[in-house]
C-alpha cells in the first residue's frame, strides 16, 4: 500500500513548492510485523514520506509499539530532511536509476516512478548550501547495490555521506557513492555534503553547462528528466509568436526547474511564452503561467499566458545572493494538455561574467 501511495504522489511532485505540500496519508509504520521484510518496507515508507515533505502522521498504537517501530518514527536525521526549510520536491534521478538497474541485471530503457520491481534513486536539494538528500529504493525481491554519480548532483571534489539509518558518516568520497546490499523493498537514505560546482560568465541554460533538478507533469515512464534543451516539448525549434529561437529550455506544465546558484549569479534573462505548437488534443490553445522564485521568494510572474500570445521578456532580473533559483511553470488552472512552456534565450550571468 505504501508503494502505491507514494507512486501516485510522485507523479504529482511538481506541485510541491512554497506553501504547497503533498499529503501522503497516515503512516502505517508499526502496523505490520517486525520481521525483516516488513520492517524494511516500513522504513521505506517513512523515508519516502520524509523525502516528499509529507506530514508524518503516526497511525499505529503508540502505547504498544515495538522498539523497532520507535526507532523508525523517532529518527531525527530523517525527520530533519522532512522539515528542511527548502520546500522542493525530490526528483527521480533517471540516469542513476537506469544505471543501477543495468548493474543489477535489469536492462531498462525507461524508468517508472512506481517502485515495484525496479531500483530507483531520488534526489532533493536541502537548504544548506552543498547539501542533498538522496534516497535509493529497492523495489525488487533481492538485495541490490545502488549508486549515484556525484557529478550529476553538481559536486566537484570529495564529499561526505551521512547514512540516516545508522547515523554514521563517510568522508572523502569521490566519483560515485554506492549503497551496498540495499534489502528487498528497503530504502537507503543519505545526506551528501560537498562543494558544488562554481560557474562564471554568461551561462546559456539550453547548453547544459549547469545541472538542473526537474520535476514535471511528464507522464510515466521516463527516459529523461523531462527538460527539453534547445528544443520545444516533443522536439522541433522553440517558437514564440512566429519567431524561432536556437537556445533555451522547455517543459510541459506543471513543472519546477531548480538551479543551485549559491549566491554566485547576478541576473537571469529569458523570453517566455507558450510555444506556438502548444495545442490541446482538441486543437485549443495551451496555457501556462511562468514564475521565477529565489530562495522561496517570488521574483517575477508572467500572469496567465496561452499559445499565440506575445512573448514576454525577462530582462536581467536581479538574483544576487540567491542560493536556489526555481523556474516554475503553472497550468493557469487550464490543465496540462498543450501547456508547452518555453524559456527561450534563458541565460544566467554569474561570477565576474
Amino acid at each position: 500500500m505504501a508503494d502505491s501511495i507514494y507512486y501516485a504522489h510522485a507523479n504529482a511532485s511538481y506541485v510541491i513548492g512554497p506553501a504547497y505540500f503533498n499529503d501522503l496519508d497516515m503512516l502505517q509504520v508499526g502496523n505490520a510485523s517486525d520481521e525483516a521484510y516488513w520492517l524494511d518496507a516500513q522504513k521505506t515508507q517513512f523515508a519516502m514520506w520524509a523525502m516528499f515533505l509529507s506530514p508524518l502522521l503516526a497511525g499505529n498504537d503508540l502505547a504498544s509499539q515495538s522498539r523497532e517501530t520507535l526507532e523508525i518514527l523517532a529518527n531525527r536525521d530523517i525527520i530533519a530532511v522532512n522539515q528542511d526549510l527548502l520546500t522542493l520536491s525530490p526528483a527521480l534521478d533517471v540516469a542513476a536509476s537506469l544505471a543501477a538497474n543495468a548493474a543489477n541485471g535489469h536492462a531498462l530503457t525507461e524508468i517508472s516512478a512506481h517502485p515495484d520491481g525496479v531500483l530507483q534513486v531520488w534526489k532533493r536539494p536541502l537548504s544548506v548550501s552543498g547539501a542533498w538528500a538522496v534516497a535509493m529504493v529497492n523495489g525488487t525481491t533481492t538485495a541490490a547495490d545502488i549508486g549515484v554519480d556525484l557529478a550529476n548532483l553538481g559536486f566537484e571534489g570529495a564529499v561526505t555521506v551521512r547514512d540516516l539509518w545508522t547515523h554514521t558518516q563517510v568522508g572523502n568520497v569521490t566519483g560515485a557513492y554506492i549503497a551496498k546490499a540495499v534489502p528487498p523493498h528497503g530504502t537507503a537514505i543519505f545526506v551528501i555534503k560537498g562543494k558544488e560546482r562554481v560557474f562564471d560568465g554568461v551561462i546559456a541554460l539550453g547548453a547544459e553547462p549547469i545541472e538542473a533538478l526537474v520535476t514535471t507533469s511528464t507522464l510515466d515512464p521516463l527516459q529523461s528528466d523531462g527538460l527539453y534543451r534547445n528544443q520545444a516539448v516533443g522536439g522541433g525549434a522553440l517558437q514564440l509568436g512566429g519567431t524561432s529561437y536556437e537556445q533555451g529550455i522547455a517543459v510541459n506544465a506543471l513543472a519546477n526547474i531548480v538551479y543551485r546558484l549559491n549566491g554566485r549569479c547576478s541576473t537571469f534573462s529569458s523570453i517566455v511564452g507558450v510555444d506556438d505548437k502548444g495545442r490541446t488534443r482538441l486543437g485549443l490553445p495551451g496555457y501556462a503561467q511562468f514564475e521565477v522564485w529565489g530562495d522561496g521568494v517570488k521574483l517575477w510572474d508572467s500572469g496567465v499566458m496561452k499559445s499565440g500570445d506575445q512573448a514576454l521578456r525577462i530582462e536581467a532580473l536581479d538574483i544576487r545572493d540567491v542560493s536556489t533559483l526555481v523556474l516554475h511553470v503553472g497550468d493557469a488552472d487550464h490543465g496540462i494538455d498543450g501547456g508547452h512552456a518555453d524559456w527561450a534565450e534563458a541565460t544566467l550571468r554569474c561570477g565576474g561574467g
